[in-house]
């Protein structure tokens, strides 16, 4: 009678056993695309996750993502981690939640739609059956996340003890509603996964509070589990909100999003048709993997997307799309309130499913365009509503299914029903027939990572914990590939305990974007007294080599990666020396005195602040400085050319007719002294001449024929203009430059208007490098535009090749026109070079001295045992961040920015005051220090939101120990 009354969930284990056992390679480490690998180094993951500020992020970073939040999974893992070796771990978390999440589904639907029927139990099986077996499921288990996995997996029990509680809201309900809640915080390691749950969550009880005519105690009940989920997540919640608060517009003018956004927008609009909705899917079925075999990048589910063609495949899918669809409106007719609740949760899915497609399309551009959050979210809408949608559907279709056979049961013999379930269960099978061949898990993932990288990780575990430059920088990307078959977004920081300067960590600080922007530069000009500075700027201790990196053009990988000039550029530079080799990576050891907290003096403020640029002139003519937009000393009107578009800077002017210069002074100071050059100044700008050597290319210089057109594209050419048009295709046009010196900097100005869909993308080619030394799109602007962009000297020869690209992914036409590009030689160093001083300013020697502190990740407490000038400053070498804040005599001290990126805290005038300490008076003219010592405390606030977290989750969770409900009369007489 158990065997029997359990079969059903049985069968759910025994088919997701058969896909795990297909998912898994006997001898791999589940790795690639986006990973979490706590496994490598437990104890390094968790120190970092219980610490706000993200040190090993490059130069540092706030937390961008909810790192916090993982800590159950993570706590999971490390448990596991006794019983399984480590290659086990992630396969074992991951595809666990195969079995876990269906017979969620199966028991939500078993105990709250059909009332624990034990006659019904078939239905709530094709519920969990179809949860498992559908191409949602596949697509997020196909390169999985430790969040969305965790998603599926527990989405149907949250929902089960949500509901649960609203029926009976004692103790032990609590308690489990508790438990999984905590279980699924893990779902925010991206937090608008979780942010769009929660607000699903309300939509859900609100409208069950209007179904239910607003009873009194479903009203307290609903409430009470709003607030109770909001307050077990505030752990990751409230320093998550000081990220998003201060950063997300950091995060969407970083080049990858920028660059990435509107291209994985339309991909997501391709994907939103009727039939996408019906068969679940999405851009996964569209991207490209790279093939190691055979050298080239191709569709990563070419075998589903043959299998997908096959005309049973696309009847089935929408039957059962019919079927789901006829669930929604039977909810209503038998007046079932809890589907009837999910209806608004389901028009949300719809929505953002749809994406830009009718009848949404205006709703969802305003959204995306006004409002940087939805702009976010809006830039993968199929991974933060698949599984959600997933779950209605299957919870949908299974309440259909009760429905119809209902509905038959009047028509046909009772035994025809057990044909009627066969065949469903055989036709689902066969739609999802290709999953006994590859598992739900992408073969692409499943990698042998070489033995390599950990005796990497063992090796400097016993050096210092010194920065690391990881090499090689041929992309600005964040995601890299291997010639050992791994592609993803990269691992070695979770073996590192050193700060790792990599591409996956640019797109969340601006100032790791930035640091790249100059250490690409200083290395592909093969400058190496600029690269060697860049590297004492970051405070850069470790460079590593890694030579299994490789670039997709694989003809033109080894010139592209730039390996052999990197090691050239190496030996030129005394300081830097081979510390470690084992087989294709190389760690070479920076000699250098600096520490994390250094204690400088004398040290000049110079304006202005920058980013989006390739060269600090500023650190190159006087060391160490304060940036600053106030008070300078020094001036660099042309510290940067270019604003957060890579293009021009509004301040700056660089005019093709009459071949001059001009930028804005930035200051409105008199006292201001010309140096760097013979230049012309007046209160509000910088201008002079430039060479008179222009060079136009017209669009009859770009394409020689009127006209070339196919059915979904056309190029059309005039003495006036070039009109590129095309629809679900990349076309556009090349341009050789041979002859242009490399030595050289040059403006290259375009001149364009883009109509409809994507802009025109542009690339400049090194014909040495052959890497795209400028990368970027023009303005979308309906209008005739000019931008600008600024190409360094490279100092690779001889040539470029222009690349100019008309993108079109979806249904809509991308059209633009194209009218003239012009090409200026630039004197770029000299440029850079102007620089303004007062009259009155001193050069002083300065003087950096290493300081020892007590380090406990959130507070450093330094002391330091000798007199304290009023030209000293506390270095802190992290990334700056206004969250710092450093105390001495209980007086905070001014906070500045170091080298246009670190952290320094100013012992000045401004702090004159008198303390008391010891009972000692200590007042001199800094009004900080005498001869005794002087403690200071740096602190990173934002780190006790996350303690005042746990704080509200321990009070929440006293509360649940000590909870006791009040039983009303119906419940006592039952």
């Amino acid at each position: 009678a158990k065997i029997r009354r359990y079969i059903f969930p049985l069968i759910l284990v025994f088919i997701a056993l058969l896909i795990i056992f297909k998912s898994y390679t006997p001898g791999t480490i589940l790795s690639g695309w986006d990973t979490l690998h706590p496994e490598f180094d437990f104890g390094l993951y968790f120190k970092r996750i219980f610490t706000v500020w993200q040190s090993h992020q490059g130069l540092g970073a706030p937390p961008s993502q909810s790192h916090i939040g993982d800590l159950p999974h993570a706590f999971i893992l490390w448990i596991m981690s006794f019983v399984l070796p480590m290659n086990l771990l992630r396969y074992a978390y991951i595809l666990s939640m195969l079995i876990i999440g269906p017979l969620g589904v199966y028991f939500f639907l078993k105990d709250h739609i059909f009332e624990n029927n034990n006659k019904l139990q078939i239905y709530a099986f094709i519920g969990g059956f179809f949860y498992l077996l559908n191409l949602g499921t596949l697509q997020n288990f196909y390169t999985p996340l430790e969040m969305f996995t965790t998603f599926y997996g527990l989405l149907g029990w949250l929902l089960w003890a949500i509901v649960r509680f609203l029926g009976k809201n004692n103790k032990k309900n609590l308690f489990i509603l508790s438990l999984i809640t905590i279980l699924f915080a893990s779902t925010s390691h991206t937090a608008t996964l979780w942010y769009i749950f929660y607000g699903s969550l309300g939509l859900f009880l609100f409208t069950n509070l209007i179904i239910k005519k607003f009873q009194r105690d479903l009203i307290k009940k609903s409430i009470f589990i709003f607030v109770l989920i909001f307050l077990l997540n505030t752990f990751w919640i409230l320093p998550n909100l000081y990220y998003a608060k201060n950063y997300s517009k950091d995060v969407s003018q970083s080049k990858i999003n920028r660059m990435g956004s509107n291209e994985f927008f339309f991909r997501g609009q391709k994907r939103g048709s009727i039939k996408d909705l019906a068969l679940i899917t999405n851009f996964p079925f569209d991207w490209k993997v790279y093939d190691f075999d055979k050298n080239k990048p191709v569709p990563q589910m070419d075998l589903w997307e043959t299998h997908l063609q096959t005309p049973f495949v696309q009847i089935w899918g929408a039957i059962l799309f019919l079927l789901f669809l006829s669930g929604i409106i039977s909810s209503f007719r038998n007046k079932n309130h809890l589907l009837m609740a999910f209806f608004p949760v389901i028009i949300l899915c719809f929505f953002f499913l749809r994406n830009a497609n009718f009848p949404f399309t205006s709703f969802f551009l305003f959204l995306r365009d006004k409002f940087p959050f939805f702009s976010e979210m809006l830039r993968f809408p199929f991974t933060k509503f698949s599984i959600l949608y997933v779950f209605l559907y299957s919870i949908f279709l299974s309440h259909a299914f009760y429905n119809l056979i209902i509905f038959l049961s009047k028509k046909i013999p009772r035994n025809f029903y057990i044909h009627f379930f066969t065949i469903f269960f055989i036709g689902q099978i066969f739609f999802i027939m290709p999953v006994l061949e590859t598992g739900y898990i992408s073969k692409t993932m499943r990698v042998k990572i070489p033995q390599n990288y950990f005796d990497l990780f063992n090796y400097l575990k016993q050096n210092p914990k010194d920065r690391i430059l990881q090499l090689p920088l041929h992309n600005f990307a964040g995601w890299q590939y291997d010639n050992w078959s791994y592609q993803g977004a990269g691992f070695l920081w979770f073996g590192l305990e050193q700060s790792l300067l990599n591409r996956e960590f640019d797109r969340w600080y601006p100032y790791n974007e930035q640091a790249y922007r100059e250490f690409s530069y200083a290395l592909y000009s093969r400058n190496a007294d600029l690269f060697a500075k860049t590297l004492q700027k970051y405070r850069v201790g470790y460079l590593l080599l890694d030579e299994s990196v490789i670039d997709t053009d694989v003809k033109n990988s080894r010139q592209i990666t730039f390996n052999r000039e990197a090691k050239d550029l190496l030996q030129q530079i005394p300081s830097a020396k081979l510390d470690w080799q084992s087989d294709f990576l190389s760690l070479y050891k920076i000699s250098n005195e600096y520490r994390e907290v250094e204690l400088a003096t004398n040290l000049p403020n110079i304006s202005p602040s920058y980013r989006f640029t390739s060269i600090d002139e500023a650190y190159n003519n006087f060391g160490d400085y304060i940036a600053t937009n106030e008070k300078a000393d020094i001036y660099y009107p042309f510290r940067t050319f270019l604003n957060e578009t890579d293009k021009l800077a509004s301040n700056v002017i660089l005019n093709f007719e009459d071949f001059y210069f001009q930028a804005d002074m930035g200051v409105r100071d008199n006292n201001f002294a010309s140096q760097g050059g013979s230049i012309n100044f007046s209160k509000t700008s910088v201008y002079g001449k430039i060479p008179k050597q222009g060079f136009t290319i017209r669009p009859i210089d770009i394409e020689k024929n009127p006209l070339e057109q196919e059915s979904n594209w056309k190029k059309e050419t005039t003495t006036e203009k070039i009109r590129y048009e095309s629809t679900d295709k990349i076309i556009g046009s090349i341009y050789d430059l041979n002859s242009f010196s490399q030595d050289l900097a040059y403006a290259i100005s375009f001149r364009s208007k883009n109509i409809s869909g994507l802009p025109l993308r542009i690339c400049v080619k090194s014909l040495y490098s052959r890497r795209c030394e400028i990368y970027d799109e023009l303005s979308k602007n309906k209008d005739w535009n000019t931008d600008i962009f600024v190409l360094p000297p490279m100092n690779q020869g001889l040539g470029y090749k222009l690349d100019i690209g008309n993108i079109s992914l979806s249904s809509i036409s991308t059209i633009n026109e194209l009218s003239e590009i012009k090409i200026v030689p630039l004197p770029y160093y000299y440029l850079k070079g102007i620089h303004i001083e007062k009259p009155n300013f001193e050069r002083k020697i300065e003087q950096i001295i290493p300081v020892n502190f007590t380090d406990f990740g959130f507070v450093k407490i330094i002391n330091l045992p000798f007199d304290i000038s009023d030209q000293s400053t506390i270095t802190l070498n992290q990334a700056f961040e206004k969250g710092w804040i450093a105390f001495a005599d209980g007086k905070i001290l001014e906070h500045v920015k170091v080298n246009n990126w670190a952290n320094g805290f100013k012992f000045n005038q401004a702090s004159q005051s008198e303390s008391v300490e010891s009972g000692k008076t200590r007042t001199d003219s800094t009004g900080l220090t005498d001869s005794t010592d002087l403690t200071v405390y740096i602190i990173f606030w934002p780190q006790y939101l996350e303690f005042l977290g746990f704080g509200f989750l321990a009070l929440t969770l006293i509360f649940i120990l000590l909870y006791r409900p009040k039983i009303n009369v119906d419940e006592k007489n039952n």
